[in-house]
């Protein structure tokens, strides 16, 4: 293994002024990270080269991990309370923001569901209109072929029932409805291979749980630290 030296390097820290005095302060903290920076000092020396030198490797590493442990835990203790406080927050703005919710949720469907029943008459006033146009242009069609002439174009006349615009305009601003594409899986096995995704957490429990054979999957060992 290759001497630590060239690659162990301590980052320079830059104060951040949304970190808390407290906890940029915290005895607890700075301990951890002078026990942290001689582990490191003490690696930077090791090459492994024999078993006493991966003894002494493995001792830091274990060294390392205990250290790692109790950082974590210090950084739990002090990010809590203002986990605790954004949820607080997050709540108590939910709760205000509720009526106004159920406003948009109850007068947007009901806004939907008057475009949709609007815009269905316009479609069929729209059909009806091309059926009456095009039986009359078939009755010309024939009359004139009787007489020798051009078939008149077919003229299909506006609806008398318009849709409504997509825009209302109100004295707030405006509210627009669109059309958007959406989509739903309803047949798994029919979906092509480049959209399916592996679970990777249920794959990672039942290999560790003793599965070795699992169909379009690689199960092996690997060595790790």
């Amino acid at each position: 293994m290759a001497s630590t030296a060239e690659t162990l390097e301590l980052e320079i820290y830059e104060a951040n002024e949304l970190v808390p005095r407290e906890v940029t302060s915290d005895e607890t903290v700075q301990s951890l990270n002078e026990r942290a920076i001689v582990l490191l000092t003490e690696a930077q020396g090791i090459k492994i080269v024999d078993e006493a030198s991966d003894n002494a490797g493995a001792e830091i590493v274990v060294q390392a991990k205990a250290l790692r442990a109790e950082l974590l835990k210090a950084r739990s203790a002090a990010t809590t309370p203002y986990e605790r406080t954004k949820k607080a927050i997050i709540a108590w703005f939910s709760a205000h923001d509720a009526p106004l919710e159920k406003v948009q949720a109850e007068i947007g469907r009901q806004h939907l569901t008057y475009q949709a029943k609007a815009d269905e008459a316009a479609r069929k006033e729209q059909e009806r209109l091309r059926k009456l146009a095009e039986a009359k242009q078939a009755r010309q069609a024939a009359k004139a072929e009787e007489q020798g002439l051009e078939a008149p174009p077919v003229v299909i006349p506006m609806p008398t029932v318009q849709a409504p615009p997509k825009t209302v305009k109100t004295a707030s601003g405006s509210l627009t409805t669109r059309r958007v594409w959406k989509h739903e899986v309803v047949d798994m096995a029919a979906l092509p291979d480049e959209y399916k995704i592996a679970d990777e957490v249920k794959l990672g429990k039942v290999v560790r749980a003793g599965v070795r054979e699992i169909p379009g999957v690689r199960i092996y060992e690997e060595m790790v630290v």
